[in-house]
């Protein structure tokens, strides 16, 4: 993943310098556009690869973030950035990680996404009734012989979601219930 997330840094940030001399020139909803068709989709790109990468590689997608945000919104190097993104509506990384790995997980479940994620993903059915089978929907948790291999899987993250997210009924509430509880630091 430091090879993949280098190169990633390196032609964001190229791309960043050629935009920045081009900045003066454009409009804020002009530069959006721009630094998110060659920024930050980048920065999307397989993220869902990320899920449990140790918080070194994702700090340094997070500074091109804050450039990017900078750029934007043309504020300076000693302003905090999290009033910023807010501003933009745009999630830190690793909660883009995240949201992008449960928003498949529910198109999964929900026979929006893709069939091969949805044969991974097994509905946690208890052998007798029990309290915590009124908690929605719940998935298994495969078995493993690590711990940092089962906190990576669908399911563990899938899990630890609040129910009212995990029981929405279309894509777009799930994206707004899952945001707002991103916003406001429900999630750990």
């Amino acid at each position: 993943m430091d090879v993949h997330i280098f190169n990633i840094c390196k032609a964001a940030l190229h791309n960043l310098y050629k935009i920045g001399k081009i900045r003066s020139y454009l409009t804020q909803d002009q530069t959006k556009a721009v630094v998110h068709a060659y920024v930050t989709s980048k920065l999307d790109m397989n993220n869902s690869l990320q899920v449990g990468t140790s918080a070194s590689p994702l700090q340094k997608l997070q500074r091109i973030q804050n450039a990017t945000a900078r750029l934007i919104c043309s504020s300076k190097r000693h302003e905090h950035m999290t009033p910023v993104l807010k501003s933009l509506h745009s999630l830190p990384i690793h909660t883009r990680v995240i949201n992008k790995l449960l928003l498949l997980v529910f198109k999964a479940l929900h026979i929006a996404g893709p069939v091969h994620l949805r044969d991974l993903l097994c509905v946690y059915q208890p052998r007798r009734s029990l309290l915590s089978s009124s908690q929605g929907l719940l998935l298994e948790i495969p078995s493993s012989r690590l711990k940092c291999y089962g906190d990576r899987s669908f399911s563990y993250a899938w899990n630890n979601l609040p129910l009212e997210v995990r029981s929405c009924c279309t894509v777009s509430s799930f994206k707004s219930a899952f945001k707002d509880i991103l916003f406001y630091g429900l999630l750990h």
